[in-house]
């Protein structure tokens, strides 16, 4: 089954034979990993490497000393060091077969167990200081919501981010930003981090903070000791938050609570001793912006490629393709998607029909717990020439494009940006019921009998999947109201502006005493 695209190391391919190289290419190009374009690269950097073994060794070490010199800020404007790090990419000996995101990212310095950046955004001493906290600058949900709150802020405010633990989106947060505090451990207690924290709530006197996740919740005390107003996002069930108190501390401490949905609120109020009170509110997120790494266009270009030859290779594929998105894990359901998909391809034997599953984490020979036994599913379930994992992709709303519907295998999910945006592209969206936020949504606008499954039951969510296969102008009416649904619901403008009001609003209150 396929994994995520890899990397090839060609030195170690050139000594194993250019034959087996060239084998190498043309399997992962079947398997929509490649193209015939960087097979002839490849060929042609091998017959260098051969004919002018000095020249490669040179391009190696013109390498190391640009990556080198991309760090010394002491020495060279960030300018300068991008430039250096942009002529490094080019030489890099391990570069990737297909458009992976760019590693290519400058590094700010490090100070103890802190990373400090300065943001791209200038400080306005006639706007309010607002903090704006993540858990961690991944490329995952709640770290992009926090991208596009902190974008949204910044025209009324003065922004500072600060994340618990480092990541890819860490320097891109620059962007929104006039400073970016990057802690390598939770502040509790009186550690450095703690002390850290309280050094910049103290110098910068915010306004109010806006703490996105549970699992950024160390920060409120500091906050609430401090008389800074909070407002708290969450996201997450009670029933996968560990230790299950988490939720006690952020009603403890902060002062404006904000679920996504119903769902989840009702379900940390069942499994807590919380109870409902006018400092809970319920707002689902809005539309989110997946903030670009510095990747080239040359790089989205081709991943683009690798999407459009993976899904609909030939201008006249009429396939009907489903997708679904998400780190493979158990949470996101992956093998109830494959079973969904096994029950709608027998429902529907007269439509041809392809799945492909976006994501990290599928690793048949590291991860005996989950993946191994996805490939075994899918294999015995007949479903090899059918169904791709096709890893992570930096171009996911090109998928959508490309895609003729897609299914939310969550066992539990609150309100997934994934599934959002594809209602938003106009493709029909099918959940389970009581798994995640949006099967009230839809219930409640009149696609409950067409788009939700019944709890966790793959046969129905397949069923529900074959006759909308079947019936194209029924796969469009639900697209288009999806996409009507999706606006009135999801608006990330007015979403900001409600948590704005909220943290104006617990400022006030603090003020007065």
């Amino acid at each position: 089954m396929d994994n995520a695209p890899q990397k090839i190391d060609l030195p170690v391919k050139v000594n194993a034979g250019s034959h087996q190289l060239e084998a190498d290419l043309i399997s992962a190009l079947q398997e929509g990993r490649s193209f015939q374009s960087e097979i002839n690269r490849l060929r042609k950097e091998i017959a260098n490497a051969r004919n002018y073994p000095l020249k490669e060794f040179y391009n190696r070490n013109i390498y190391k000393i640009l990556k080198s010199l991309s760090k010394k800020s002491y020495l060279f404007s960030e300018r300068r060091r991008l430039r250096f790090l942009q002529s490094a990419a080019k030489l890099d000996p391990n570069r990737s077969l297909v458009g992976t995101p760019n590693q290519y990212e400058l590094k700010s310095e490090i100070t103890g167990n802190e990373l400090s950046i300065k943001g791209f955004q200038a400080f306005d001493a006639g706007k309010k200081n607002v903090l704006v906290v993540a858990h961690e600058a991944s490329q995952t949900g709640a770290p992009i919501l926090s991208y596009n709150i902190s974008k949204h802020l910044t025209s009324q405010y003065n922004v500072t981010v600060i994340f618990l633990r480092g990541g890819i989106l860490s320097n891109v947060f620059r962007d929104v930003a006039c400073h970016v505090e990057v802690l390598q451990n939770r502040p509790r207690g009186d550690n450095s981090s703690a002390r850290r924290v309280r050094g910049l709530v103290a110098k910068t006197k915010f306004h109010f903070a806006i703490i996105n996740s549970i699992e950024s919740r160390s920060i409120l005390p500091i906050l609430k000791s401090s008389n800074v107003a909070s407002v708290s996002l969450i996201h997450e069930f009670a029933t996968y938050t560990s230790p299950r108190h988490s939720f006690d501390e952020v009603f403890e401490a902060a002062d404006e609570i904000v679920f996504s949905s119903e769902v989840t609120m009702s379900n940390a109020i069942e499994l807590t001793n919380l109870s409902a009170n006018p400092q809970i509110h319920i707002i689902p997120q809005g539309k989110t912006q997946v903030p670009k790494l510095d990747t080239t266009e040359e790089a989205t270009n081709l991943e683009k490629k690798r999407l459009k030859y993976l899904m609909r290779a030939g201008e006249e594929n009429k396939d009907f393709v489903v997708i679904g998105s998400g780190t493979v894990d158990f949470r996101k359901g992956v093998d109830l998607f494959i079973e969904a998909a096994r029950v709608a391809s027998a429902r529907a034997p007269s439509i041809r029909m392809r799945f492909y599953w976006f994501g990290a984490g599928y690793d048949v020979a590291r991860d005996q717990n989950y993946s191994v036994y996805l490939e075994d599913q899918i294999k015995r379930a007949g479903l090899s020439d059918k169904l791709t994992i096709a890893g992570h992709t930096t171009e996911i709303d090109y998928a959508y494009s490309l895609a003729d519907a897609f299914l939310l295998s969550s066992r539990l999910d609150p309100l997934p940006n994934v599934a959002m945006d594809a209602m938003i592209y106009g493709i029909p969206m099918i959940c389970f019921d009581n798994a995640s936020g949006f099967s009230p949504i839809l219930n409640s606008n009149g696609l409950g009998d067409s788009c939700v499954a019944s709890y966790l039951d793959a046969a129905d969510m397949g069923y529900k999947l074959a006759e909308i296969a079947k019936d194209q102008d029924l796969c469009r009416k639900i697209g288009l109201q999806s996409k009507q649904i999706a606006f009135d619901n999801f608006n990330m403008q007015k979403y900001v502006e409600s948590l704005s009001e909220l943290g104006e609003h617990a400022a006030k209150k603090i003020k007065a005493g």
